[in-house]
């Protein structure tokens, strides 16, 4: 069972019609008219009907790889709608997205019809490509990595960085930064991953370095040598006050030995 948008000429624009009949003599042709029976869904009219693919244009494009450049010439259906960030339509191996369109007239536009591109500047797409920064300790190190259209990130979740996994604890998307668990948005839209460290290494350890080290010799931690003006100094053990007794019998506390 087959269904088509197709124009009924009861109704007086497009509806959704369902297929009764196909001519065998269009079926297994690229770009072949195709002829048969229709039933209008909404008016229940049935009809013959006749649908012709449109022409292709001659788009002209220029593919940017790096520093270099080359032009090339696409061939697309008259009505194919071209948008800036998305694939061209009817490319592979890789696709191609779209970062510029130029109408014939000159004009820089976002999006346009097949007719009406002068030319378009394309660039091959083989994923997505975010920045990461792997806060580590007192230091912060940013590396790059490509992902798929379709992958997701979570702040919360974790990241995979040349085998080591990392915890996501803030992104940037939307020119805002969010750092609220749960927060997920696809590669696409993200500019920066924040991550930080699952499991802290071994003190000592070249990959991070600890804030304070430990003592050489508990020697050395208790060192009393000479110190500043401004520190404490060092600290002596203060005795309980004597007692004496005057002639009169009353008790005096003195703070040091008679």
């Amino acid at each position: 069972m087959y269904s088509a948008l197709i124009e009924c000429g009861n109704c007086g624009k497009e509806t959704e019609h369902r297929i009764l009949h196909l001519d065998p003599r269009g079926r297994g042709r690229p770009n072949a008219e195709v002829r048969g029976v229709a039933r209008c869904r909404v008016c229940r009219l049935t009809h013959p009907f006749r649908s012709a693919p449109e022409a292709p244009v001659p788009v002209r494009s220029v593919i940017s790889e790096g520093r270099r450049s080359h032009a090339e010439v696409h061939r697309l259906p008259k009505g194919t709608r071209i948008e800036t960030g998305a694939l061209l339509p009817e490319t592979v191996d890789p696709p191609l997205r779209v970062l510029r369109i130029d109408r014939t007239d000159g004009r820089r536009v976002s999006s346009a019809s097949a007719s009406e591109v002068g030319t378009l500047w394309l660039s091959p797409y083989r994923g997505e490509v975010v920045r990461i920064s792997i806060v580590e300790g007192r230091h912060t190190r940013s590396v790059t990595q490509v992902y798929p259209e379709t992958h997701s990130f979570s702040v919360g979740g974790s990241v995979d960085v040349d085998g080591q996994v990392f915890r996501v604890v803030g992104l940037r998307a939307r020119a805002q930064t969010w750092k609220v668990p749960g927060d997920t948005f696809r590669a696409a839209e993200v500019t920066r991953v924040y991550a930080r460290r699952n499991v802290i290494p071994p003190e000592g350890t070249r990959a991070w370095m600890r804030e304070r080290g430990s003592p050489s010799s508990r020697a050395s931690s208790t060192s009393r040598s000479g110190r500043s003006r401004s520190s404490p100094g060092v600290s002596t053990n203060r005795g309980w006050p004597t007692r004496s007794r005057e002639r009169r019998g009353a008790t005096v506390h003195s703070s040091s030995p008679s």
